[in-house]
């Protein structure tokens, strides 16, 4: 399509993050005519994955201030060259990495899952098992330790430095959580259902102090023991272990290859373009002053996805569209930022929320080591064989308050999502750490530091792993854009949804959020929602 001016859409989808994208590969099928933009020319929005050339590139952006306050703070590192280690970066010609901005993982019992194989997205992304989750603790040496926690029941008979009674009480907490919905264990838990988990967990099971930092790895939470309540935490660590009776086994969590949620994000895309829809990166919607305005359209015939009332007119139960047949199809008119207008029944995008929400600090390091401990290869049943596949993520977990610097304790968790190069995410020889934590600032940046520093001080490898190339920045979960200017009328035509989280698995709430958007657009009722047929062909 050379140009979009003066077209009309059923749907505009502004942005390509996951939320949008999900909502494009919801609609891939509606036989809606769906406009899906982006003003910047990749995918994924907070989701995106870079090169390192493209990083460099984000970074002077966020620096600028183009992403609304969504990021902050970004700035990179690359030191000079080891002359024992002669591990460099690649900067050549092509894609030798996929820097990712979420690094998020799926669990194998997630909805998330659930709807890769309904929508039978499954077909073209490959996903790699996690290999497991290790808690540090400050003592042990003078840097601290780390012990891996055990993934399944034999691992925890088997392991040497529980006690009997703390493997007992491990295995009495997992029975409870398996079944904290049911009305016995819901008598239990209800009435701290608002405390801190720390609470419940002392009141009823009166734990050894060892389990609770391994507990509480398991959520994968952000949040500080003082803050992680009772109904916030059960729900979080059911999922962990529930789904370690799924197809994976041992290995309960899974990330995509290439760069993290940014490959789900092209290939729903890519799906809403298979179904007729057009996407265009680049080109964003204008945010200035009198570039929305209300407009109404002749009714000529009815438009594609709609089916025709008895009497001629559009039978898509609108309200604002009730006299359409008198009076003309209500749309809302929009500008383009580079001068094109086109109309739309709906366009949606990122709603703001009530409040500022406290940054995160991330950072993402290149290391000059493939990790190899880390990531043994495992088997999975496919098509009844034994298919070796090789583990990519290993998550490691610092417990608030073990983490201790002469300026500054972190009062929150750090975690570090380890990825080897079978993520397709660097090259082999090398691996990638992604360290985040809820505290911000020049405290939480210091503290993902000492994190990263101490984590490759455990490797005992030879040459020792260095960082060859880091980048950190703030994160907020708010819009990437500005607000459109809605006058009177247009906020009809507007629907919106919650940016994506900064919860380290993907949110599967996310889902019903999209669901009912697309609900509002298709006026469909039924549990068709993401759920499609096999396609014939192999457009994606």
């Amino acid at each position: 399509m050379d140009t979009l001016d003066n077209t009309d859409w059923d749907v505009v989808i502004s942005g390509t993050g996951l939320p949008q994208s999900l909502l494009a590969l919801a609609l891939s099928r509606s036989g809606k005519k769906i406009l899906h933009t982006d003003e910047n020319r990749y995918y994924g929005g907070a989701a995106a994955a870079f090169s390192i050339t493209e990083a460099e590139e984000w970074v002077a952006k966020v620096n600028q201030g183009f992403f609304n306050g969504a990021f902050d703070e970004a700035s990179i590192y690359e030191p000079e060259a080891s002359e024992s280690d002669p591990t460099t970066l690649l900067r050549k010609i092509g894609r030798h990495y996929n820097l990712a901005l979420a690094p998020a993982i799926m669990y194998s019992s997630s909805a998330f899952r659930r709807y890769l194989f309904t929508s039978r997205v499954y077909h073209y992304v490959e996903l790699r098992p996690v290999s497991g989750w290790w808690v540090y603790s400050p003592e042990g040496s003078t840097t601290g330790t780390f012990k891996k926690i055990p993934s399944v029941r034999e691992e925890l008979i088997g392991n040497k430095e529980l006690s009997f009674s703390v493997k007992r009480r491990l295995i009495k907490i997992t029975r409870f959580v398996m079944e904290y919905e049911n009305d016995v264990a819901k008598s239990q838990w209800e009435p701290y259902r608002l405390l801190p988990f720390t609470a419940f967990l002392s009141a009823v099971f009166k734990p050894q102090p060892e389990l609770l930092a391994p507990l509480f790895a398991l959520t994968m939470s952000s949040e500080s023991p003082e803050s992680l309540t009772t109904e916030a935490a059960l729900p979080r660590l059911a999922r962990h272990i529930r789904s370690l009776q799924g197809r994976h086994g041992n290995w309960p969590a899974l990330i995509p290859k290439y760069g993290g949620l940014d490959e789900f994000c092209q290939l729903a895309c890519r799906a809403c373009a298979v179904g007729g829809g057009v996407y265009v990166l680049e080109k964003g919607l204008s945010t200035s002053a009198g570039s929305v305005s209300t407009v109404r359209i002749p009714v000529e015939t009815p438009q594609e996805g709609y089916s025709a009332g008895e009497d001629g007119s559009d039978a898509h139960k609108d309200p604002a569209a009730a006299d359409a047949s008198a009076t003309g199809q209500p749309r809302v008119k929009l500008q383009l930022q580079d001068g094109e207008a086109i109309t739309a029944r709906w366009v949606v995008g990122e709603s703001s929320p009530d409040q500022t929400p406290d940054p995160n600090c991330k950072s993402i390091s290149i290391v000059s080591s493939p990790l190899s401990t880390l990531f043994p290869k495992i088997k999975v049943d496919e098509d009844e064989n034994k298919v070796p596949i090789p583990t990519a993520s290993a998550i490691f977990f610092y417990p608030s308050r073990s983490l201790q610097l002469p300026e500054c304790t972190n009062t929150s968790p750090v975690h570090i999502h380890v990825h080897s190069s079978a993520s397709g995410e660097c090259p082999a020889g090398q691996s990638i750490l992604y360290a985040s934590t809820s505290m911000s600032g020049k405290s939480g940046f210091e503290l993902l530091k000492h994190a990263t520093s101490l984590f490759l001080d455990s490797i005992d490898d030879v040459p020792a792993p260095r960082i060859l190339w880091s980048m950190q920045y703030e994160q907020r979960a708010l819009p990437l854009a500005k607000p459109l200017p809605l006058p009177d009328g247009a906020a009809a035509h507007f629907l919106g949804l919650p940016s994506a989280s900064l919860d380290l698995p993907v949110d599967d709430t996310m889902f019903e959020h999209v669901r009912k958007v697309w609900r509002t657009i298709t006026d469909d009722d039924s549990e068709q929602f993401l759920d499609f047929p096999e396609r014939n062909d192999d457009d994606l």
